[in-house]
């Protein structure tokens, strides 16, 4: 399949068969999560943000809807050959992977550290100043923004149960690169990410010329 992906001549039918085929591998198809290629800065390669940034809209009725963009969830740098892009998006994928993990661990834990962040932006600060009932409009915006992803239906004390509370516990004390670049690569949803993506890199190796460019 990825053999045949590469060979698209048009950058962004090759980006969206991708993107799609990955999201398929990893079994997120009934998420919402998109993505959009985009100059990055400080040398990053991508990122995946299961929220993106928040926008507010009026509804029908007069209320407030806080809208969260789907298409911002995965970023990645436009500057990227085909096979670095193949790379950090299967490292991201991860990341969403984990994150999926994390929700059906402990969803209400899952969502803490973007919850608390968005809740402290200014425009939902100016909400709450007039009245609105801010925490339960901001659950109910997480909530839906994921689409049908599972929640909460891990048996706890099982394997998974447990991987996903580390997950959790993982993303609350989240290790940044720019702070600490060891510990970054250590952590565990960092270093099982590289791990993947440097198994998948090998399936390159199937199909591509050896003069491919990294």
């Amino acid at each position: 399949r990825y053999k045949e992906i590469f060979k698209i001549k048009d950058d962004k039918e090759f980006q969206d068969k991708l993107f799609n085929q990955l999201r398929k591998d990893y079994s997120l198809e009934n998420t919402n999560f998109g993505y959009t290629v985009k100059k990055l800065s400080n040398g990053e390669k991508g990122y995946f943000n299961p929220y993106g940034k928040p926008t507010f809209s009026t509804s029908s009725d007069g209320g407030t809807n806080i809208d969260l963009a789907a298409n911002t969830c995965f970023g990645f740098d436009e500057r990227l050959s085909r096979t670095s892009l193949f790379k950090t998006m299967v490292h991201e994928m991860n990341h969403a992977k984990q994150f999926e993990l994390c929700c059906r661990t402990n969803w209400q834990e899952a969502i803490m550290p973007s919850r608390t962040k968005l809740l402290n932006t200014e425009l939902v600060k100016e909400l709450k100043e007039k009245g609105y009932d801010i925490e339960k409009l901001v659950s109910e915006s997480l909530e839906n923004h994921i689409g049908k992803m599972p929640k909460n239906d891990i048996a706890k004390g099982s394997k998974e149960y447990e991987l996903g509370m580390k997950y959790i516990e993982n993303n609350k004390n989240y290790i940044v690169s720019d702070k600490d670049p060891i510990g970054y690569r250590k952590q565990l949803v960092e270093a099982e990410s590289y791990e993947v993506e440097d198994n998948m890199a090998k399936t390159l190796d199937y199909f591509l010329p050896i003069w491919r460019i990294f």
